[in-house]
């Protein structure tokens, strides 16, 4: 365990936020996180370069990396040409001039020549504003409602409400509508914004802007700001999970119709229209469950190459789905389905099943990029068996199961993700306190593997209207490492695959 004692040097009244993260990278690609994206004449960058492999881990291979700071004319400010990584980061602070050039700075990571990633940050003359002013819609706009209501949140950096004035612009360039409304701001406020002309939608959605500037009462300190507003012309959203992307004729389709608000929140109880072209069952009814899902099972007609599938939901359509037939002919069929759920240092126990009586089961679990696991089950005539797979910690985030066998003279197959949301680095931060006194100690108890390296950061709570631009976050970690094990799929090969880094 280690104890953090965090001084923090504020101002009385000042307020901070924590954050507490993580990232990781593959050998392709860096990472790099700046104390804040905008900074004035004078102040310290603080930044660092964060290094991992493929497994999340700290490279072995790679010791030093180049980092350089080039300025808004294409001059290099500050060069760090061997900076050492220490389990994988390098972090350094750059000083910038009481006289700056002012603009846009890169901060530049390389490493035997090649440019691996950069990150942005800006120094103006600029103060950050000590109001924050929050406009979002009260409820999913939609086309039907031919308006806007929207809720207006304004707050000092301690969370206290302000008073002020809000003006705001509702505008669409291609219906050449726009709306002009003012708003007095103690707090919070709500209003509607109604369409001043017809507003029609032809897809899904369609976005509008919303400009505004808030005056705060007693210092008339302004804030400008521009979002957009996403105008739906349904409530509801629809998508298809299917268990196979291709069906095959004359034995059963299973999918997933899942029923979504436009926030993500499951829609539950919703009563469906479901119509099928190309299967026996042409229009049938469904409710969502609790879960906002609807779970079907077809049976593809013989002599069908394609099943169309529709979704409505008050006379209105939210989805229409095409389902191609199966390019390898088949008369039987395989499926893998979880008994469990997967966590951390447990075995995996997976059920399958054949349409028919089959001798063996092979099977391989397949995780970033390499077999790490296959066996071999024989079976006795029989169409089901149970497999245990042995837990590793390859296998987190994600790992494939693929099971295959020869069902009379056909050989047949299923693929399965297994899916962990545990992580493996065995890390647990608690805060002793919620609230410090200004010049106070933030207590922090850090749990975690020996010799762990651990980066704390501290942002000012005004900071939050940048996002995370100039943080790094586990999003990031995800995106990359989906893109270091996409797969290539050969369409005339399905078993030919190609990990693509």
């Amino acid at each position: 365990m280690v104890l953090f004692y965090v001084f923090l040097p504020v101002a009385e009244n000042e307020v901070v936020r924590w954050h507490l993260g993580a990232i990781a990278c593959n050998l392709n690609k860096r990472g790099s996180r700046l104390n804040k994206p905008i900074y004035e004449p004078g102040e310290t960058v603080n930044f660092r370069v964060i290094v991992l492999d493929s497994d999340l881990k700290p490279p072995k291979y790679v010791t030093n990396v180049t980092v350089s700071i080039n300025g808004p004319i294409d001059s290099t400010v500050r060069e760090w040409d061997a900076a050492l990584l220490t389990i994988g980061v390098f972090e350094a602070s750059f000083q910038i001039s009481s006289s700056p050039v002012l603009g846009k700075y890169e901060i530049v990571v390389d490493s035997d020549g090649d440019r691996l990633v950069s990150k942005m940050f800006e120094v103006k003359e600029y103060v950050l504003s000590g109001v924050d002013v929050d406009v979002h819609p009260s409820r999913i706009p939609l086309e039907d409602h031919q308006a806007v209501d929207l809720t207006v949140v304004a707050k000092n950096v301690f969370g206290k409400p302000v008073r002020g004035t809000i003006n705001l612009t509702l505008f669409e360039e291609m219906s050449n509508m726009k709306v002009n409304s003012i708003c007095e701001v103690n707090g919070t406020a709500q209003l509607t914004m109604l369409f001043n002309r017809p507003f029609y939608i032809f897809e899904d959605f369609k976005e509008i802007a919303l400009n505004f500037t808030f005056v705060e009462q007693y210092t008339n300190r302004k804030q400008i700001k521009s979002i957009p507003i996403t105008v739906f012309k349904h409530m509801y959203r629809a998508k298809m999970i299917k268990k196979s992307l291709e069906f095959h004729p004359g034995q059963p389709f299973k999918a997933t119709i899942k029923i979504e608000f436009h926030d993500g929140s499951p829609a539950t109880n919703v009563k469906c229209i479901v119509q099928v072209e190309g299967t026996e069952e042409n229009e049938f009814e469904r409710v969502s469950d609790n879960n906002g899902e609807i779970l079907l099972q077809l049976t593809p007609s013989e002599s069908e190459d394609v099943i169309t599938l529709t979704v409505l939901v008050d006379g209105q359509e939210i989805l229409e789905e095409e389902i191609s037939k199966a390019k390898f002919k088949t008369k039987s069929f395989l499926e893998i389905s979880l008994k469990s759920s997967a966590q951390v240092n447990m075995p995996i126990r997976l059920n399958i099943n054949c349409d028919k009586s089959v001798k063996f089961f092979m099977y391989y679990v397949m995780a970033k990029g390499n077999i790490i696991d296959q066996g071999y089950v024989s079976v006795t005539r029989r169409t089901s068996a149970n497999i245990y797979v042995q837990y590793s910690a390859s296998m987190v985030p994600k790992a494939t199961v693929f099971v295959v066998t020869v069902a009379g003279d056909r050989m047949v197959y299923d693929t399965m993700d297994i899916l962990f949301e545990e992580q493996v680095n065995n890390i647990h931060v608690d805060i002793q306190q919620k609230q410090v006194q200004p010049g106070g100690h933030v207590n922090l108890n850090v749990r975690g593997r020996q010799g762990s390296y651990v980066a704390l950061a501290a942002y000012d709570k005004r900071l939050r209207e940048y996002g995370s631009i100039h943080d790094l976050t586990w999003k990031d970690v995800e995106m990359l490492y989906e893109h270091f094990y996409s797969i290539e799929e050969d369409e005339f090969d399905i078993f030919a695959v190609t990990a693509c880094p």
